[in-house]
């Protein structure tokens, strides 16, 4: 009696396990990777100031991420403008570009558009890397000259797939 009572225990056990072992794999979800920068408390530039930032991300492990740009403003005259980022490229995050010279395919730079009136900006975008193992954000510029407070700028990634996954 004992031995059919433990070998129908050991039956269920493998059959959960068998029916366990066929569900589908599923990516797990967006993560924070790396907080290039974060900033509480007002920060005012002039559109020629640069803020020097060096936030480097390591993009060994995967081939996009997605960018992104929050911000509050504390102006409340009105209008919107700008945030500018030059970044670089290097294929071991060690040696980096030392010209700014977009032609060169491994520098570039893009303005991220913010609103004035206390408005919060919530940008995003993709930046496909494929085989460069280090991006960074060299250095942003207040384009519009708002008054800024709560800034975050983050990478999101998302793991490697597999073909397990399909």
């Amino acid at each position: 009696m004992k031995l059919i009572k433990h070998l129908a225990a050991l039956i269920v056990l493998f059959s959960a396990l068998i029916l366990l072992s066929t569900l589908p794999a599923k990516a797990a979800d967006y993560a924070v990777q790396k907080t290039f920068w974060s900033f509480a408390g007002t920060w005012t530039n002039s559109a020629t100031v640069n803020t020097n930032l060096n936030a480097a991300i390591d993009l060994t492990q995967v081939t996009d991420f997605v960018f992104s740009v929050v911000a509050s403003t504390t102006n409340n005259t009105g209008g919107g403008g700008g945030l500018n980022f030059l970044w670089e490229t290097s294929a071991d995050g060690t040696n980096w570009p030392q010209d700014t010279n977009s032609i060169l395919n491994n520098v570039g730079w893009f303005a991220v558009p913010i609103q004035s009136n206390n408005v919060l900006t919530a940008w995003n975008t993709n930046i496909t890397v494929n085989a460069v193992g280090y991006w960074r954000i060299r250095y942003m510029t207040n384009a519009s000259g708002n008054a800024i407070t709560n800034i975050a700028i983050r990478g999101y990634v998302k793991p490697k797939r597999t073909n397990r996954d399909y």
